[in-house]
């Protein structure tokens, strides 16, 4: 995640450096970031984005769902999926596979 500094500098090509600064929309959403950030690692990753919406409400922080799709995106976090159904190795089980 970008740490929340005005400036930064890129170096893409060895001798060349080049001065990007953050705008203004990007610094004034990084606290939102970061409490979405924390909210999706203290559920060991398997919380959506209903789940966040909650936390996030719990911290008197209100936000929209497709708020949220698009910071977690943006962010790159994807959720695990929990698995319904411990595997087995008796194959003559009652129980129907899925």
């Amino acid at each position: 995640m970008v740490e929340v500094l005005k400036i930064f500098v890129v170096g893409i090509i060895p001798g060349y450096r080049m001065v990007m600064t953050l705008s203004s929309r990007t610094i004034k959403c990084a606290p939102r970031d970061v409490l979405i950030k924390a909210s999706f690692d203290d559920s060991k990753k398997h919380n959506g984005t209903r789940c966040i919406q909650q936390d996030l409400a719990d911290n008197n922080s209100k936000a929209d769902i497709k708020t949220i799709i698009a910071k977690i995106s943006r962010q790159r976090l994807v959720s695990k999926a929990v698995k319904t159904f411990k595997v087995t190795t008796y194959s003559n089980h009652k129980n129907p596979d899925y």
